[in-house]
């Protein structure tokens, strides 16, 4: 019996850590596209401050506004993942309450900004769907990084919570 306890003990262990894990790989995909967007940011306002001779730009500053909401928005998920993150005693449910809510509203996020392509009026602004071929890189793959690490987070909490009593959750 006691052997019994030690591998179930150890399985729930090895999940948790597992939920730890796809934890932090959202946490750092939220965290690498925010230092992206910083670094877009910047570019973006160094060129409207003062263009190379020859060139200008093909945006404005509103458009510089839909990236530096965005950097905050990048910025403020993952500060809640990451306090998420170091809480002690963290639920398995609050965990996958707080994981599904924050991957929706990026998954929704992330559509909007960069998918959503129908109607006459384009809020977007162009340079947020294709700056450059780096941009594009990081995009096609911090973007749905952002999602996989939150449904395999979800996914492995779930399996956390599943395994716990009733009461304990």
């Amino acid at each position: 019996m006691k052997k019994n306890n030690i591998s179930t003990s150890k399985i729930e262990s090895s999940t948790k850590e597992n939920g730890s894990t796809w934890l932090s790989i959202s946490i750092a995909a939220y965290f690498l596209y925010a230092l992206f967007l910083l670094i877009e940011c910047l570019d973006f306002s160094a060129l409207l401050h003062s263009p190379e001779p020859g060139y200008h730009a093909t945006y404005d500053m509103n458009s510089v506004i839909f990236y530096v909401l965005d950097l905050i928005i990048c910025v403020t998920l993952g500060l809640v993942l990451t306090v998420l993150y170091f809480a002690p005693g963290k639920k398995p449910n609050t965990v996958v309450l707080a994981v599904l809510l924050i991957t929706l509203l990026r998954g929704c996020l992330i559509y909007y900004l960069y998918m959503f392509k129908e109607g006459s009026y384009q809020i977007t602004p162009f340079i947020y769907k294709e700056a450059n071929g780096f941009s594009v890189f990081v995009r096609t793959t911090l973007l749905p990084l952002q999602i996989l690490a939150g449904i395999g987070c979800i996914w492995s909490w779930v399996r956390i919570a599943s395994k716990q009593p009733l009461l304990d959750n």
